[in-house]
């Protein structure tokens, strides 16, 4: 049956993290001697360990290693390493969350997982909504994100496909085009690019005046740029090849005071990205970006505070009964840095 932590612990990306965690403990067999608490110990950018209070391995990232029976952890990695960070990991189990988060910030990390599992170092102060509650802290990054599925109550249907701890959004920066050359103004602002399976060949960056930064993909392309984009994909006659257009969205709200972003769906899949700067700048990209943009500026609540409302957007997407989103399919993945 395996024991707690085999059990009960999810994480974001699931089998695959499971996998290099099993790895690095074959890398490394043995058992230290009991400490009582969890350790986690680093030795920054050559590194880490996760030792369990019974002084079993649960994670390693290093070479192969010898390991004496019974040895000290800490004194262990102090001879084979170097002197390491050491961090009593703490678990809590807290009723079920709105979704999996990851945060950092000074003297403290914190891991929830969708099931409720908490871990973290330092000084913290357990509560069921954590991004709430850590958002107010200085210097602080979260990231918190959740799958969707349909029905008349929206809710979480499995983990995230990211690293919890590498699976940050950053706020789209865009700034208008202002380029020299002209094409046909398309009267909203736009980002035209030309796609092969999932690399991006081109992309042209078109104001609504007509002011374009970025190659001139063609002739034709200044008389008609979206029109030529998607006659030029249908021409290549095949269906790896495909055309984008995302229309950006800017506007002002009051400042925040923290840098906030979000996405919703994935890349080729991408619903919309969007960003909110410290100073209130609000920028909005993706397939159906002028949806959101439309949302966000008929709402009162999201000028007021746009972290929260971010949080709710796909159940906005739905109680709004857009017939583009599709909750079992567009998650929705948030950052918020203070």
């Amino acid at each position: 049956m395996g024991n707690f932590y085999e059990r009960d612990h999810r994480d974001w990306t699931g089998g695959p993290v499971d996998a290099r965690r099993r790895e690095g403990v074959r890398s490394l067999p043995g058992r230290f001697a009991a400490t009582g608490e969890e350790l986690r110990l680093t030795v920054p950018g050559r590194w880490s360990l996760l030792v369990a209070p019974d002084g079993e391995v649960l994670a390693y990232d290093g070479p192969v290693a010898s390991l004496p029976p019974g040895a000290d952890p800490v004194a262990w990695v102090r001879e084979v390493a170097g002197e390491p960070v050491v961090e009593r990991v703490r678990r809590v189990v807290l009723p079920e969350p709105r979704g999996p988060l990851f945060a950092r910030g000074p003297g403290f990390t914190a891991e929830l997982d969708r099931y409720g599992l908490l871990r973290h170092t330092g000084e913290l102060d357990v509560e069921p909504d954590l991004f709430d509650r850590l958002r107010a802290r200085p210097g602080v990054e979260l990231t918190e994100g959740w799958v969707l599925k349909p029905g008349e109550t929206v809710r979480k249907q499995s983990q995230l496909g990211v690293d919890a701890s590498r699976g940050t959004v950053d706020a789209p920066r865009l700034p208008e085009p202002a380029g020299e050359r002209r094409v046909a103004p398309p009267g909203r602002e736009v980002l035209i690019s030309m796609h092969e399976r999932g690399s991006t060949r081109w992309t042209v960056h078109v104001g609504a005046n007509g002011e374009f930064d970025g190659p001139l993909p063609g002739d034709g392309f200044a008389e008609a740029p979206e029109a030529w984009a998607r006659a030029e994909a249908a021409r290549l006659r095949d269906a790896e090849f495909w055309t984008s257009v995302q229309e950006v969205g800017r506007f002002r709200i009051p400042p925040p005071g923290a840098e906030i972003a979000a996405r919703v769906g994935e890349y080729v899949l991408e619903f919309a990205r969007i960003g909110v700067t410290a100073a209130g700048e609000v920028t909005v990209l993706g397939r159906y970006g002028h949806e959101v943009t439309a949302l966000m500026r008929e709402s009162a609540a999201f000028a007021g505070d746009p972290a929260h409302w971010l949080r709710y957007l796909p159940e906005h997407l739905v109680d709004a009964g857009s017939a583009n989103f599709r909750p079992a399919h567009d998650h929705l993945l948030l950052t918020h840095r203070r």
